[in-house]
């Protein structure tokens, strides 16, 4: 049997892609080449997936480009999201997805300098826009925040 796409979560990414993406379904073992993609405003993007068992994979969002509209805020949905697995045709178009792209976040610089001098063990303020996005529920964005290459914890 083909395979069949059930669920994806989280169900939406920043435009810039990369979100990890568990995806749920039937019969994946059976996919040699899995990939994702997406089509916005003309462009289609891909990104590959691991198959992990039968019923689930991993993968990557592809990003998409907004070009010269800016993502609203609230997010935006693809004109197209889907899957492409190997050749079945019917998980191409996921016309029941709500997967949404929100606007990726930016940071204001440290000062005019774009170096922060601080002592150990000081905290470190990071100010920016669409941080947080509005998804609905207790969704986050995955940060991983380094200094000197050492990763920091976020509170």
């Amino acid at each position: 049997p083909d395979p069949v796409i059930t669920a994806i979560e989280p169900a939406w990414s920043i435009a810039n892609g990369s979100t990890s993406l568990t995806v749920s379904g039937t019969h994946l073992r059976t996919i040699q080449e899995p990939r994702v993609r997406a089509s916005y405003g003309g462009i289609e993007t891909i990104n590959s997936c691991q198959v992990q068992n039968d019923s689930m994979m991993l993968c990557k969002a592809p990003g998409i480009i907004p070009g010269e509209q800016a993502l609203p805020l609230g997010g935006a949905n693809p004109d197209e999201f889907g899957f492409l697995l190997d050749d079945v045709v019917a998980m191409r178009t996921l016309n029941r997805s709500a997967f949404t792209y929100y606007p990726d976040p930016s940071f204001e610089p440290f000062g005019p300098s774009g170096i922060l001098e601080i002592k150990p063990g000081s905290h470190v303020v990071l100010k920016g826009r669409n941080l947080i996005p509005a998804v609905s529920g207790s969704s986050r964005l995955n940060y991983t925040v380094l200094i000197g290459g050492e990763p920091c914890t976020l509170t």
